[in-house]
């Protein structure tokens, strides 16, 4: 973790505890591309180059940028509750989807998803803390990056595990839930529930 501070401008998010593709997850964050060129690519001492070329070989790296359709379309999945130290959100559980939008279509029919639920999550106290759109695969541990090419990493919050179980039977949820698995490529898409050693909601 240190090393990747020395690389980083600031870690936004430290999942761990996944029990299905990932088991942790660390995203960091930078001002652009020059300022990841500085402070990644050239002026770092050979310390922590060796360490990067291990991180490089045991971990998938992608590079993102933030979603900023979320806020504007979905507020209210956006905006948590009050912020009053008495009624402070603390989520219990956090869910990580990495989504590959199926050819003819898919990203619509996840949008209709979207749009049918945000709703329903939110009063369920289920919300967004980040959506990133996937720009490159940098590198993968299975070589394949095609395979790996992820459109979007989701992160949202859970309140908790009785929120999240109010939603389920819904006939809303359940209608469309049809409009997600039609959208998603279910090879390569995964959700998985993550604990959160670290994490920074990213929208105001």
């Amino acid at each position: 973790m240190e090393e990747i501070k020395n690389l980083a401008e600031r870690i936004v998010f430290y999942l761990e505890d996944g029990d299905n593709v990932y088991d942790r997850i660390l995203i960091t964050e930078y001002l652009g591309g020059q300022s990841f060129k500085e402070n990644v690519l050239e002026g770092i001492d050979s310390r922590i180059l060796e360490k990067r070329a291990q991180i490089l070989e045991r971990d998938d790296i992608f590079l993102a940028k933030l979603n900023s359709d979320v806020e504007r379309l979905y507020s209210r999945f956006v905006e948590g509750v009050d912020e009053d130290r008495n009624n402070r959100y603390n989520p219990v559980t956090f869910h990580v989807h990495g989504m590959k939008f199926a050819p003819n279509g898919g990203r619509d029919d996840v949008t209709k998803f979207d749009d049918a639920t945000f709703n329903l999550k939110a009063d369920n106290s289920i919300f967004v803390q980040a959506w990133f759109d996937i720009e490159a695969t940098c590198t993968t541990t299975s070589g394949n990056s095609d395979a790996l090419k992820y459109d979007q990493v989701r992160i949202e919050s859970i309140r908790d595990w009785d929120d999240y179980a109010n939603i389920l039977p819904q006939a809303r949820w359940v209608n469309a839930q049809r409009d997600r698995q039609d959208g998603l490529d279910s090879v390569f898409s995964f959700s998985e529930t993550m604990e959160a050693g670290l994490y920074q909601r990213m929208y105001n």
